[in-house]
């Protein structure tokens, strides 16, 4: 290998090292949903329930059919999200305190979550309190991984949803979280990067000194 060769592999070993720094140091944390569109959903009331333009991302998770979205499965309904910056997305959770006799709370089983080119029907695993009539937890869980979570992106989109058999044509949404990592390095990083390319431009300065000396 030679002088110029050495230079490079050097300075490439440290913003490779940066580059890995950044993807692994972020611990994931609650992303902004900044808004959302809905395709093939009923309109507010259908069914008595009720929601309005930020019922997915405003804070509130619905103790009654207020401020809850009931999906119609038959029509096929989907839901695309827009972030407030680029983020890989570790999991996604619907959320719901609703604990009078309806069935409907918690039942979704999966859907399919896409993120750019990438599409993958998700399983969902429940956690909190479990709705009475069906057993099933009422805060249900999308975890990513492969190519979904790894994928930096400002938007995803959420079809196909499938409920769970004690009550299949019907599904609702409470509260929409989303978890996840930022897909901007950090300024440390960015500053080790600039490093390995800083000591590549010194040391071949040095090089140019001696060979002229």
């Amino acid at each position: 290998m030679n002088f110029v060769s050495k230079i490079f592999a050097v300075s490439g070993a440290v913003a490779v090292a940066a580059a890995l720094a950044c993807g692994s140091s972020a611990a994931a944390a609650q992303i902004t949903i900044s808004s959302y569109v809905l395709t093939n959903v009923q309109p507010s009331g259908f069914g008595n329930w009720t929601y309005d333009a930020d019922t997915l991302n405003d804070g509130i998770i619905p103790n009654d059919q207020n401020d809850d979205m009931l999906l119609d499965l038959s029509i096929n309904p989907s839901i695309t999200f827009t972030l407030n910056g680029s983020y890989r997305i570790t999991d996604i959770q619907i959320l719901s305190n609703y604990l009078p006799t309806n069935i409907i709370p918690g039942n979704t089983v999966s859907a399919l979550v896409t993120i750019g080119a990438n599409s993958a029907q998700v399983t969902t695993t429940g956690f909190g309190t479990l709705n009475p009539r069906s057993g099933l937890n009422l805060n249900r869980t999308f975890t990513l991984s492969g190519a979904l979570a790894s994928t930096a992106t400002t938007t995803f989109t959420l079809s196909n949803f499938v409920a769970d058999a004690s009550f299949p044509t019907y599904t609702s949404l409470g509260e929409i979280v989303v978890n996840g990592t930022s897909a901007t390095p950090e300024p440390a990083s960015w500053a080790l990067m600039i490093s390995g390319f800083g000591i590549a431009g010194v040391m071949l300065r040095r090089r140019r000194t001696a060979l002229s000396a």
